[in-house]
């Protein structure tokens, strides 16, 4: 439809007068429609903003507000990525293609919650764990890597942390993953690990016990820390389960 710029000497008041009969020319964007152009019956086409603050009338914003809303298409929501199994015991997750245990290890899916008092490991015996259930159910259960425990937590929440209602009674601690690094930089008096063992700074040298890894669930920070520290684990283990359960047993990173 060809149209032609709008004549500075055409009055506001035919503007107004002809603005409920227009039409909105709708470009459709897919999170919203936008509406960049208004037609009046006269055949002045206008861009929507200019057209809206010459008119001025509330009948005519009203109206432009209308034929721009039945005009958006609004792009369908995207799938949740964490959902839970048919029969409610893990959490899985359909972009990375794993599931998780619903309920950290010491404690049990009922149906409704997790039963149960969650039990501490330290590090040597979160890997023990892991090759135990592995074996016990014929699944490659693992510990998960820093990364993937940190994508549990929602860090935009308020407060942040995992969701109660995918992980009911979730603690809000720090958790053990596979991830192994030896840190070479000065120590951090402030972090965990640092904090766990009362130190205040030091080389590398003093650093080589530092195997583990864990992941604070209340913000999402992962730390090195002493193997010897006790905390929470939750495995994970492949979704579908195709791997054997020989998968689960080589344990970190």
């Amino acid at each position: 439809m060809n149209s032609r710029p709008c004549a500075t000497s055409r009055p506001a008041r035919h503007l107004r007068d002809s603005a409920v009969a227009g039409v909105c020319l709708t470009i459709v964007v897919m999170t919203s429609g936008l509406c960049i152009a208004w037609l009046f019956p006269s055949g002045i086409a206008l861009p929507a903003r200019q057209a809206l603050t010459r008119l001025g009338s509330g009948a005519a914003l009203v109206a432009a507000g209308l034929a721009c809303g039945a005009t958006a298409a609004q792009e369908p929501p995207a799938p949740p990525r964490l959902i839970p199994s048919d029969d409610g015991s893990l959490v899985v997750d359909q972009r990375s293609k794993i599931a998780w245990a619903r309920c950290v290890e010491g404690t049990e899916w009922n149906g409704k919650y997790c039963k149960g008092l969650p039990l501490l490991f330290d590090r040597a015996e979160a890997l023990e764990a892991a090759k135990a259930r592995s074996k016990a159910e014929g699944v490659a259960w693992r510990l998960p890597r820093a990364n993937e425990l940190r994508h549990l937590v929602n860090r935009r929440a308020i407060p942040p942390g995992v969701d109660t209602t995918l992980f009911p009674g979730a603690p809000g601690t720090w958790h053990w993953s596979s991830t192994s690094r030896i840190v070479t930089s000065s120590i951090n008096a402030y972090n965990y690990g640092s904090a766990m063992r009362g130190s205040t700074g030091g080389t590398s040298s003093q650093m080589g016990f530092r195997q583990g890894w864990a992941v604070d669930m209340a913000s999402g920070e992962a730390s090195d820390v002493d193997k010897n520290s006790r905390l929470p684990v939750r495995l994970v283990r492949p979704w579908p389960d195709t791997a054997p359960a020989q998968a689960g047993l080589k344990g970190t990173e």
